[in-house]
């Protein structure tokens, strides 16, 4: 096999168990963190929310940092290093005596963070410069694959065996994953143009994205939209439990509801992504807003668990929409030289978004009640509709 394929099928295979991972914990996380002493339900509450917002509280910090070391020492190490750090995180966390001993190894994951971000960098220097659509669709597959098998998994190795064991399986997983990069990938970038090398200064890509009319939308609806999508996240699966009659095997359920948003994300992206083509970015931004925000609020009023999942299916998939075109528009309209620059502010911004959506969406369930963070996220919502009917579509 061509080495370029050969690395390209090895990361694809690490970030699938990555994400694997990362995601596995979603259906169960608030109920470790009651085994582990938090029985009150509001004092619950905020733990997941502070819990689930772990890892976002260093990695805006930790990432451009991480990737700075990466463009002097190599992007294999890096690679190696987020996988490492993944698997230390479990582990910890798989120890658990009190929530926080589990708060301190979400930190731990943010402060090793970047796993997506380093392989694709490694990809990119190491794949042909015709071949690299492929190479970047291909590896996208691994993160949808991961979100989709992750909850499920999850869910019920917490319900067969119990909550640790999930930790030390995702932990061991990771360890192997970072062997077989260390030993099995070959870095040796692809010679490159000398002039398609990025020479742009950090604080100028702020200065960038805020002059431009256009990307300034962008940057506040990537924030907005983050922020909308992860404030049910921590209270999610609490939800399901007290929408259900019969608790037993309730991971595996929750891990199912969870995992129909991946698969309406997966069987939509190309849908979005050829609208993209056409340049509908303000059409895709809100019909994906203004369908997900009523799903949402649709969600705060359901009686039964399993109305849970046409609604959570249709609000990923028109969710799903404003991500592609957001990093489109980005794309087409940022110059060549600072696109990776301008694109890691966005993502940056969409983690303090994910941050302050949690945070506020686990605040308002342990005072208001849940429901009321789907109202918040369906509002927030509302709010990127207004700002995506600021976009145009046509170039």
């Amino acid at each position: 096999m061509v080495h370029w394929k050969r690395n390209l099928w090895i990361i694809w295979f690490c970030q699938f168990l990555a994400i694997l991972g990362m995601s596995m914990v979603v259906p169960f996380l608030p109920f470790y963190i009651r085994e582990v002493g938090v029985t009150d339900s509001t004092e619950l509450t905020r733990w997941s929310g502070w819990i689930f917002s772990g890892p976002f509280l260093l990695m805006p910090f930790s990432s451009p940092f991480w990737a700075m070391i990466g463009d002097k020492h190599g992007r294999k190490i890096m690679v190696v290093r987020a996988i490492f750090g993944l698997a230390l995180s479990q582990l910890f966390i798989a120890t658990a005596a009190s929530p926080t001993h589990i708060f301190i190894g979400r930190l731990i994951q943010g402060a090793f963070g970047g796993f997506i971000g380093a392989a694709l960098a490694l990809i990119s220097t190491r794949t042909p410069k015709e071949k690299l659509g492929y190479a970047l669709a291909v590896l996208q597959t691994s993160t949808a694959a991961g979100a989709l098998a992750g909850p499920f998994f999850g869910g019920l190795i917490a319900d067969w065996i119990d909550y640790r064991s999930a930790f030390v399986v995702v932990g061991v997983l990771c360890l192997i994953s970072a062997v077989v990069v260390l030993w099995k990938v070959d870095e040796h970038p692809i010679p490159q143009s000398q002039d398609d090398e990025p020479q742009i200064r950090f604080l100028e890509r702020y200065h960038y994205l805020w002059h431009s009319r256009e990307l300034r939308w962008c940057l506040l609806i990537g924030l907005t939209s983050s922020a909308a999508t992860c404030a049910v996240l921590p209270v999610f699966a609490l939800f399901v439990q007290q929408l259900l009659p019969n608790t037993s095997y309730i991971s595996t359920k929750t891990g199912l509801i969870v995992s129909i948003g991946a698969l309406a994300i997966m069987l939509t992206s190309k849908t979005w992504g050829r609208r993209c083509d056409r340049h509908l970015y303000r059409s895709n931004v809100l019909w994906g807003s203004s369908i997900a925000a009523l799903m949402l609020g649709a969600q705060g009023l359901v009686a039964s668990a399993w109305q849970l999942v046409p609604l959570h299916f249709i609000e990923s998939g028109y969710f799903s929409a404003i991500a592609i075109s957001l990093f489109s528009l980005i794309s087409r309209r940022t110059d060549e030289k600072i696109r990776g620059g301008v694109l890691s502010v966005i993502s940056s911004f969409q983690m303090f978004g994910i941050l302050a959506g949690q945070l506020t969406g686990s605040f308002l369930a342990s005072h208001f009640g849940i429901p009321v963070a789907f109202f918040f996220a369906a509002a927030l919502l509302a709010g990127v509709w207004l700002m995506g009917s600021r976009l145009t579509d046509n170039l």
